[in-house]
């Protein structure tokens, strides 16, 4: 007996799980006041990173995750010079 996969439980599970991350992630981000760090003008991740003491690689991973849900939006990048 061979058992598919429910496509809709799926999606729900996947959404069920994002959305638990996504709770979590607004949680740590207050909890380290990042908004309060960018309230009055935009600043750079990594400077982001060194102000709440959280590791450059992941803080932006999180911030990134937390843009595509509306919570904070991404800068251009700088302009590169040369």
């Amino acid at each position: 007996m061979e058992i598919e996969p429910d496509q809709v439980g799926c999606d729900l599970a996947r959404q069920l799980l994002y959305g638990s991350l996504v709770v979590h992630l607004v949680a740590v981000v207050a909890e380290l006041r990042v908004a309060d760090l960018v309230a009055n003008q935009p600043r750079p991740v990594a400077e982001l990173a060194g102000s709440t003491g959280t590791d450059p690689d992941a803080l932006p991973l999180a911030l990134r995750t937390l843009a595509g849900q509306g919570v904070f939006t991404e800068g251009s990048p700088p302009a590169r010079s040369g």
